[in-house]
């Protein structure tokens, strides 16, 4: 079901961009960056890859390519953090 899950949103997000999408990225709520993080904390923890939620709120913000490289690599250092410490208490990871 994680995985009908991930094909759901990545196929969702395909349609949007492929037949909704008007205009470029015109600038979203910084509130979905929360949305955004935690969904990519949770696809890490399930699937191994992070990337798509971040990838999709990076897209859909209008920021510059500087803005949205520094964002995505803070972005994935704080999530791979707490994809981490979830696993190493789960007991999952052993140092």
């Amino acid at each position: 079901t994680l995985k009908m899950l991930m094909a759901v949103f990545l196929i969702c997000y395909a349609f949007y961009a492929l037949f909704l999408e008007k205009d470029g990225p015109g600038g979203i709520d910084s509130r979905w960056g929360v949305l955004a993080g935690r969904l990519s904390t949770f696809f890490g923890s399930a699937f191994g890859f992070n990337g798509p939620p971040l990838a999709v709120y990076t897209a859909m913000s209008g920021w510059t390519a500087d803005a949205a490289k520094g964002t995505l690599g803070a972005c994935f250092i704080l999530t791979g953090l707490a994809i981490l410490s979830g696993q190493m208490a789960a007991g999952l990871q052993n140092t």
